[in-house]
């Protein structure tokens, strides 16, 4: 393989495939880029077994051919290239006509060649897919929710993004996001949020080259698996991006959502305003720190912003809110004051405690200790308790959104008309 590049050509291209090929379990074979020259054009590859990255550029290709070497040993090179051009030739080193290795002659070094018959190479998707309109939003939107995937390892499908035909949706269990797209991709598929990083590396890259750019997306499926491929062309680029279905079972999202119209309290509020508050407690408290939650009181027309950590002190300050819709809570309490149940209707606080109630009303679970009593109070103001950087995640997306609060014991749902996107924040249980 012969072939001229231009120097800040690679440059970009390698920009793009470090985000798909550095990641603590690539070794050996996974740690090469594939060269591959034909025609007028060079294709890189990369690969972690899980994502695939393939991108094609224009060359001055003088022999076709392909040679796998090290990605960060190519870094190293264009880093320290101050030419226009990098010549990339390869040359079999034969003994009785086998090959015993391959030399790769880039700028100053004749460097080892990896062995490219190991490397696992990924076929580009083609067939039916659906092209889409606007690259920009549809990153833009990948980036939104991927603060809603989980860190946790043990759990992989949590740590997945669904396309789940026109809607992107992302939960760790204890927040969750959906966001509704432009476009019905007309199957499901949950993929890596890695995905997240390149294709936002490939916006940067291909709006410097072009306007609007070609996109589509495809997704395949066979009896063994199911892939998603991305794929992107500029003026100078064409970049591919194959990764698979993440196994496991996916949450059923759409009953984890809260319905707005069971909400009895609905408060509008000025996110900026709220985060400011929260980001404030926690910083004069130390409520991260300390593992403590925010806790927000919800009155009449305001909502006070609380902190409490014993070691260094209180916080309290209040927010006025726009609009809101307030009603009375019928809390459930047991014998230990304890709140066990909430709703709106007061005859529905009876009903849970003659029949749903565990351990039933008048039963002596203790042995020998007080029959169970429970008891239903009238509130007009609800506590809730939340994680602070949780909250601010949920928030950080909408400039005037509404809160809608079903009762203290479920999740709220946060959302800001006409914005297509929906977030869903689990409460804290306060002693």
């Amino acid at each position: 393989m012969k072939v001229k590049v231009k120097t800040k050509d690679l440059k970009v291209v390698v920009s793009v495939l470090k985000k798909s090929n550095y990641k603590k379990q690539n070794y050996g074979i996974l740690e090469g880029v594939l060269l591959t020259a034909t025609k007028n054009k060079l294709q890189l590859e990369t690969t972690n077994l899980e994502t695939s990255v393939k991108i094609n550029l224009n060359a001055e290709v003088i022999v076709e051919g392909s040679v796998l070497i090290p990605l960060k040993r190519l870094e190293s090179i264009l880093k320290v290239n101050k030419e226009e051009t990098l010549m990339i030739e390869s040359e079999e080193i034969k003994k009785e006509e086998t090959v015993i290795k391959t030399k790769v002659k880039l700028y100053k070094l004749s460097l080892n060649a990896m062995d490219k018959a190991k490397f696992p190479k990924k076929e580009v998707l083609t067939g039916k897919g659906i092209r889409i309109a606007d690259f920009i939003s549809f990153v833009e939107a990948l980036k939104a929710i991927e603060d809603f995937t989980s860190r946790d390892e043990y759990r992989p499908i949590l740590e997945g993004i669904m396309l789940d035909r026109n809607k992107l949706v992302a939960t760790d269990s204890y927040k969750l996001a959906e966001i509704k797209l432009l476009f019905d991709i007309g199957n499901s598929i949950v993929f890596t949020k890695d995905i997240v990083k390149i294709l936002e590396s490939i916006m940067k890259v291909v709006l410097k080259d072009v306007d609007e750019p070609f996109f589509d997306i495809i997704i395949k499926e066979n009896k063994e698996s199911k892939e998603i491929g991305f794929n992107v062309t500029g003026e100078d680029f064409r970049f591919n991006v194959i990764t698979r279905d993440i196994s496991g079972k996916f949450p059923d999202y759409e009953r984890l959502i809260p319905l707005k119209e069971k909400a009895g309290w609905k408060y509008q509020v000025e996110s900026k305003e709220l985060i400011k508050l929260i980001e404030e407690a926690d910083k004069l408290v130390e409520l991260t720190k300390s593992n403590i939650p925010i806790k927000l009181k919800f009155n009449n027309g305001e909502i006070e912003v609380l902190g409490n950590v014993k070691e260094v002190g209180d916080y309290k300050d209040v927010l006025k809110s726009n609009q809101w819709t307030d009603s009375i809570f019928y809390k459930v309490y047991n014998s230990s004051n304890k709140e066990v149940h909430s709703t709106l209707v007061k005859e529905q606080a009876q009903n849970w405690i003659k029949n749903e109630a565990m351990p039933p009303e008048g039963t002596d679970p203790d042995y020998g200790g007080d029959p169970v009593k429970y008891t239903i109070k009238e509130e007009t103001n609800v506590l809730l308790a939340f994680n602070p950087a949780y909250l601010i995640t949920c928030l950080k997306n909408f400039a005037k959104p509404t809160i809608y609060i079903e009762h203290s014991l479920k999740p709220l749902l946060i959302t800001e008309e006409n914005s297509g996107i929906k977030t869903v924040i689990m409460t804290i249980r306060i002693n």
